[in-house]
């Protein structure tokens, strides 16, 4: 597809814009969800609480509600990524 400019877009065609129009209707209903952490694929809150997200655009919109993790939480993240990085090769070969 080529760039897509605000020149270029009346010539886009209509399947074009039903197909924008059910993309932004989807991701429009995620906007505002509360986020939990994943370490180890288990869900977590973070002891420090949690912080809101705004647009840039918009700074009324709350985009989510985002896990502030901590020292601790950060340290587990981090040993899980290390222990799941030993299987990676197997995944590339």
């Amino acid at each position: 597809m080529e760039k897509i400019t605000y020149a270029s877009l009346t010539s886009l065609g209509e399947d074009f814009h039903q197909a924008f129009d059910a993309a932004l209707s989807y991701e429009q209903k995620k906007i505002g969800r509360a986020h939990p952490l994943y370490i180890r694929g288990q869900k977590k809150k973070a002891k420090a609480g949690v912080f809101l997200d705004t647009s840039p655009a918009d700074t009324r919109i709350v985009v989510g509600e985002f896990q502030s993790a901590g020292r601790e939480e950060t340290r587990q993240a981090i040993e899980a990524a290390r222990a799941a990085m030993a299987d990676w090769p197997t995944f590339w070969h």
